[in-house]
């Protein structure tokens, strides 16, 4: 799973590396620099947004297999949630 994760954030990269070629080479309109810069911002916020999922999943597994309430886990959850819904 983690692996086809890692593939797939790969094969985008290599997307937008093919098409900053693609635009330089074929006479884009655009400035090559800021559309790579755009793209591999909402890269990161992807990527991000990816490992807050995961991170929720972990607290989610640890209340399912723990005996004890932990005020600060489910504190955690919260906030993450928060941050997953407004995004």
């Amino acid at each position: 799973m983690e692996q086809e994760d890692y593939l797939l954030r790969e094969i985008k990269r290599i997307g937008v590396i093919i098409s900053a070629i693609l635009q330089k080479t074929l006479g884009g309109k655009g400035n090559l620099a800021i559309t790579l810069e755009h793209q591999i911002e909402d890269t990161k916020g992807m990527l991000l947004h990816e490992m807050m999922e995961k991170a929720l999943q972990h607290y989610n597994l640890c209340n399912l297999k723990s005996q004890t309430y932990s005020f600060e886990r489910e504190v955690n959850i919260n906030a993450i949630k928060n941050v997953l819904q407004k995004s």
